[in-house]
């Protein structure tokens, strides 16, 4: 199909379920946060099953964070990159990213169960519930974490130059 063609059938096929499922989010509103035209366009598939494959980028793009998370809270010992990441927080930082961790994660298993007991109107609340997390709770701490992370970054490389002269 034409990416044309492709991403007009996705826009289609996107405001059925919308109606059929009753979620307020709207396309542009997912779309600012999980890129959901970037991903039909890169697997050129609109599926009969779109709710699904929607959720499915949702928790793809929770779960790629909350693995970057995870590097900073459980280092990998052998990885320079996760430990000297992870000595740029404190226990407080830490507690407060894990529990984020643990939202995603309630969020990617009730996207499995829905999968598995095809409830439609959970499937709308999920939509929806996904979308507030990001913008209230996720996108906030995501922002607090990566300027903490980049500054660490910049003092590693003044202290360097420093060691240098």
């Amino acid at each position: 199909m034409v990416n044309k063609e492709l991403m007009e059938d996705f826009e289609t096929e996107f405001e059925k379920i919308k109606q059929e499922l009753g979620f307020k989010a709207t396309l542009k509103e997912l779309e600012s946060v999980f890129f959901l035209r970037d991903f039909i366009h890169a697997t050129k598939f609109v599926s009969s099953s779109l709710s699904r494959q929607v959720c499915g980028r949702i928790c793809e793009t929770f779960k790629g964070w909350s693995g970057y998370l995870h590097g900073i809270v459980m280092p990998v010992p052998h990885s320079m990159y996760s430990v000297t990441e992870n000595n740029m927080f404190d226990d407080d930082n830490k507690k407060e990213i894990m529990l984020i961790m643990k939202k995603i994660m309630e969020f990617t298993s009730r996207s499995a169960l829905i999968g598995l007991t095809k409830d439609k109107k959970a499937e709308a609340e999920f939509i929806d519930e996904t979308f507030k997390f990001w913008n209230d709770e996720l996108n906030v701490l995501l922002e607090k974490t990566m300027s903490k992370v980049n500054q660490g970054w910049k003092k590693q490389i003044d202290e360097h130059d420093l060691e240098q002269e």
